[in-house]
């Protein structure tokens, strides 16, 4: 059932008369300033307390499932990056017993203190880059500040009612604005140095917006019964008043994706219900019902801000999209919501209801532990030898039309299920190719096997399953011709046996079928191709679980590594773990085919990039690049298709070489359990 909107009654327009005789909303002028701290990243998943029958659950907005988090009812839950990754985790406060957990983006527990916490907020207030928590104790102990998430030192002794952090003289440096109650009022605590008066009443709730669009931080604060909600705006020493009714709760939120936390949603209870108010728009209704709680979470990642309500029993909890409809989350009403980034999913990628090799794959583990994957060694030399100013390349376009083959860039993959409606499993041919490194399907009765080394079968027995023509899509599109038409690989998945089968100068040559190499994996295990072996790549490694895809990266997060190709004239003739093969001259000290490369932590990722662009960047700090090919330098390979973002191409073709380096890897390959003929890099 979704709740039925209401009118608002007329009590409450006068009130809203007042305010605007006083001098309400002026007309909304646009400004040219960067968004202000009000527009805390917030993350798109939600943390969801359904009490005590049912315990913590994830909603992770990516994919619509629910994940069990824990089985304690949570006091509270904030987001702060305390591992200092670049990457959000969430810091909950289980109360008296249990204390204060971080549940980091690993999917890791680290304790943080023994004790429940009254209140907690997140900032950097000392400017060094990392975030702060700000916690209070209660009575016995007061706040404390648990500094770059390393150490805690005392704030102050008394205990307070809640608090908030803003940009408050609009510095570049986070403040915290504290209500310690009456009769002392509001306090804050500014560029972590002095303690400034702010109002000496104290208040019923108060918030950060942008309310102008001008970036600078403006405080909303509702001073309960008789004085209602005021506004300090870009701490100007004069208040204005917003509404002469003191209401229940209220968000602020950036729903029109202008970059600015510049509408208010404000609770005023039963019978009034939940209203919008921006500068630009005035008083608008949302909601007849009261909430018994709110949130604020850009679930769908197109930079607008959703709401999240839980209207209580019986109507459960439901999302307000950008597009105004109303979609029901869940049925049952929780004790708390907060807005999270919850942690990646425990299993690896998947295409084509295939796994891209189990979550322990190498290709799928993280190599941002700069403890555990320093950077190599040869990092320096290798990057100015191919020039530190050297620009990345996406190497993949918008153009999805393999008729125009001409700027059709990228290469493409297909999903068959080996059946005749997708593909005749076709003999396949290798004029100048390389049959005895190549894997062929053979024919079982009415099933086909992986045959390693194509060149012990007969012509008659050697078949791969390209798709029909009707189906088929290769890199360069329609062009046939193998004298101009490169490369032209071809990638299966086959589901059901979920096995990968790619393919090199796949060409269509008098009515059959013809390549230079044919590989094959099964994508359930984590066999590497026979030491010395080519495949589709010339470092003998899979192309299409290192591709960047269109639906990963507009999902927000690629959960594996890249692939990433140079010059000849870079590369020596060797190859390390897990390559299994190398090709071209033999470069003195150049870089060896399967070297891992990664963007370096001290990138930050701008938040005004594409969240396609801000996935691939954040993947390539977590999982890298494997150098897999000769090709220019710094070409990065992806998939073609209409879905990327222009801008996301534009935005990833600004790092340069000198913002990467290349990874140590060889805390694997020390391990005991370690295989070189396997891609298992944790146990």
């Amino acid at each position: 059932m979704t709740p039925s909107f209401d009118s608002l009654p007329l009590r409450l327009l006068r009130a809203l008369a007042f305010v605007i005789m006083l001098g309400g909303p002026a007309a909304h002028a646009q400004h040219d300033f960067p968004p202000s701290a009000s527009l805390t990243a917030k993350g798109r998943d939600l943390l969801v307390d359904f009490g005590s029958q049912y315990g913590v659950w994830g909603y992770a907005a990516a994919t619509g499932n629910w994940q069990s988090i824990h089985n304690r009812a949570v006091a509270s839950a904030v987001r702060a990056d305390i591992d200092h990754n670049g990457v959000a985790d969430t810091v909950i406060d289980f109360g008296s017993g249990l204390g204060i957990w971080a549940l980091l983006d690993s999917g890791a527990w680290k304790p943080l203190h023994g004790i429940g916490a009254k209140w907690i907020v997140a900032a950097d207030i000392d400017g060094s880059g990392h975030d702060d928590l700000i916690v209070d104790f209660g009575s016995a102990y007061g706040i404390w500040v648990y500094r770059d998430a390393t150490s805690w030192v005392p704030l102050h002794g008394t205990s307070a009612k809640n608090a908030i952090t803003l940009d408050l003289d609009h510095d570049g440096h986070s403040d915290v604005l504290i209500d310690f109650g009456a009769p002392y009022g509001l306090w804050a605590w500014v560029n972590n140095a002095v303690w400034q008066q702010i109002h000496g009443t104290t208040a019923r709730w108060m918030l950060k917006a942008d309310l102008d669009r001008n970036g600078q931080d403006d405080l909303v604060i509702d001073f309960g019964s008789p004085y209602g909600i005021w506004m300090r705006l870009n701490n100007a020493p004069t208040w204005a008043p917003l509404h002469g009714t003191s209401a229940k709760s209220a968000v602020a939120a950036d729903l029109a994706g202008s970059g600015f936390a510049d509408s208010l949603v404000i609770d005023f209870g039963n019978p009034y219900g939940i209203w919008i108010w921006s500068q630009a728009a005035g008083w608008k209704p949302l909601h007849g019902v009261s909430a018994r709680g709110m949130a604020v979470a850009d679930t769908d990642a197109n930079g607008q801000d959703d709401l999240i309500i839980d209207f209580g029993s019986p109507y459960g909890i439901w999302r307000r999209g950008n597009d105004t409809a109303w979609n029901l989350i869940h049925g049952t009403t929780a004790s708390s919501i907060a807005a999270v980034s919850l942690p990646a999913a425990t299993s690896g990628p998947t295409n084509g209801n295939c796994p891209m090799f189990p979550a322990n794959a190498m290709f799928n583990l993280r190599i941002d532990d700069r403890a555990r994957f320093p950077a190599h060694a040869q990092s320096a030399a290798w990057i100015a030898a191919i020039g530190g100013t050297r620009r990345f390349h996406a190497d993949w376009g918008t153009n999805d039309n393999p008729q125009q083959y001409a700027d059709y860039y990228g290469i493409p993959y297909n999903i068959v299920d080996g059946a005749a409606s997708t593909t005749t499993w076709p003999n396949v041919s290798f004029p100048n190719g390389y049959p005895d490194e190549s894997d062929c399907a053979l024919a079982q009765g009415s099933a086909y096997t992986i045959h390693r080394g194509c060149d012990t079968l007969a012509a008659a027995q050697r078949r791969f399953p390209f798709p029909l023509d009707s189906h088929i899509k290769l890199e360069g599109g329609a062009c046939n011709d193998p004298n101009t038409c490169g490369d032209r690989h071809v990638l299966v998945v086959e589901q059901g046996n979920c096995r990968l089968w790619e393919s090199w100068l796949s060409y269509q040559v008098g009515g059959g079928w013809t390549a230079g190499s044919t590989a094959a994996w099964d994508l359930r295990g984590y066999a590497l191709r026979p030491d010395t072996w080519t495949s589709s790549d010339a470092a003998g490694l899979p192309i299409l679980p290192l591709l960047a895809r269109v639906d990963e990266a507009s999902a927000g997060e690629v959960r594996h590594a890249l692939r990433v190709t140079f010059l000849d004239s870079v590369l020596a003739r060797t190859y390390v773990w897990p390559a299994r093969h190398a090709a071209g001259g033999d470069t003195p000290n150049g870089i060896p085919f399967g070297a891992l490369l990664r963007l370096r932590a001290d990138f930050v990722v701008p938040g005004t990039w594409t969240i396609q662009a801000q996935a691939l960047a954040r993947a390539m700090q977590r999982y890298g690049l494997y150098v897999a090919d000769i090709g220019s330098n710094l070409f990065v390979q992806g998939e073609p298709s209409a879905q990327w973002n222009p801008a996301t191409i534009t935005q990833l073709q600004t790092l340069q070489m000198s913002q990467f380096e290349f990874v140590d890897i060889s805390a694997v390959s020390r391990d005991p359990r370690f295989s070189a003929g396997s891609l298992q890099g944790a146990w």
